[in-house]
């Protein structure tokens, strides 16, 4: 269970490029039958593809391209019961193009009013699936306008230097090509799903826990920036004393927070399916790879939230006796501070926001195990 667990980064589930199914189905239906025809099957499919999708999978997922691509259907639908020539014979797929390339050009470009729409935030797990459901959602639906605007590209260019058009041309560009391209963008967002899963396979996954450290949910430790303070994340973080003073170092650079500030030594994320003894281990191996004597006491739980993050610390406590111990190459940043120094750079933007709101424990702490020692 210590072990990291890795999963698929994207599952073939969020290649949302497959909601063009039922508009693709129509385009080649209608060579063959009557548009009408094709657009009244083509839509029940859409709309079995779109409660089945949510419904009978997994976890329930939120296709839009889908949606879009039924809603188009079901509209054109109703158009024909208006007038059954409505389409001039070959124009569907080409009508049908250009209207989801105009539904998806909106969906990307709308992204932030529908990310507000959806921010309901009530359940961490279900927000993180709409997340991810409308990232892959827009990632495909970039495609898709791609792939429309070399089209309308490819369309002008031969309007310009072949026209008027042949029959041939006619048939390439307004009836085959429609279909094509919206099957080469399912093909091309599956090569983009594959390559990030080979680039996330190494990917660590940490726990989504309630304020009661209840795990409820998972996600990638590099989404941590993305989300910042949305959901809980348990820390394990340990404090080192020595002779009544505290050890601290400056936070690295490429911290997720608070990077270059004074604060603890140690601090790790809590990795999905890993008891805390277990991430103690791991933390400590950092500083002591060929094993140490150091056994951290668990002092607090604590949750600190900013604007950046969202945390379930894990406070635990080292009591060093022998100096040396604190001279890894580690910790090579770091000193030991006395409670004097501390209490004068405190509220200065010196010290980490965390280790401020822990100060007052640590230093009653120390003062109990400089009593009883």
């Amino acid at each position: 269970m210590g072990e990291m667990r890795r999963r698929k980064a994207i599952p073939l589930a969020f290649n949302m490029s497959f909601g063009l199914i039922p508009v693709i189905l129509c385009m080649l239906l209608s060579e063959f039958i009557l548009d009408e025809h094709a657009l009244y099957i083509s839509s029940l499919v859409g709309l079995i593809y779109s409660f089945g999708s949510y419904y009978l999978s997994r976890k329930r997922i939120y296709n839009f391209v889908l949606y879009i691509s039924t809603g188009i259907l079901i509209l054109l639908s109703a158009t024909t019961l208006l007038s059954m020539q409505m389409f001039p014979w070959g124009t569907l797929p080409f009508t049908l193009e250009v209207m989801m390339f105009i539904m998806n050009a909106i969906l990307f470009f709308g992204q932030n009013i529908i990310r507000r729409i959806f921010n309901l935030k009530k359940c961490p797990e279900c927000d993180s699936v709409i997340c991810k459901s409308l990232d892959s959602s827009i990632a495909s639906a970039k495609v898709i306008s791609i792939m429309g605007i070399l089209h309308c590209i490819t369309i002008a260019i031969f309007l310009a230097f072949f026209h008027p058009l042949t029959k041939e041309a006619n048939l390439i560009l307004f009836q085959i090509l429609p279909p094509f391209l919206l099957l080469s963008s399912i093909i091309i967002n599956q090569m983009g799903i594959r390559y990030a899963n080979h680039v996330f396979s190494q990917e660590e996954e940490v726990p989504i826990v309630n304020k009661q450290g209840n795990i409820i949910g998972r996600t990638y430790l590099s989404e941590a920036p993305i989300y910042k303070n949305d959901f809980i994340n348990p820390v394990i973080r340990i404090a080192f004393i020595h002779n009544g003073m505290l050890f601290l170092s400056k936070r690295k650079a490429n911290c997720i927070t608070e990077s270059n500030k004074i604060d603890l030594p140690l601090e790790i994320y809590l990795r999905f399916g890993e008891k805390i003894d277990e991430g103690i281990k791991r933390l400590l191996h950092y500083p002591y790879p060929d094993g140490s004597t150091v056994h951290p006491r668990f002092g607090i739980k604590h949750l600190f939230k900013n604007e950046e993050t969202n945390r379930l610390i894990y406070l635990h406590i080292a009591y060093i006796e022998d100096e040396k111990l604190l001279q890894s190459p580690f910790f090579q940043n770091g000193k030991l501070w006395t409670f004097q120094q501390i209490e004068h750079n405190l509220g200065k933007n010196f010290f980490s926001k965390c280790f401020e709101e822990e100060y007052l424990y640590l230093k009653e702490s120390v003062k109990i195990w400089e009593e009883y020692k």
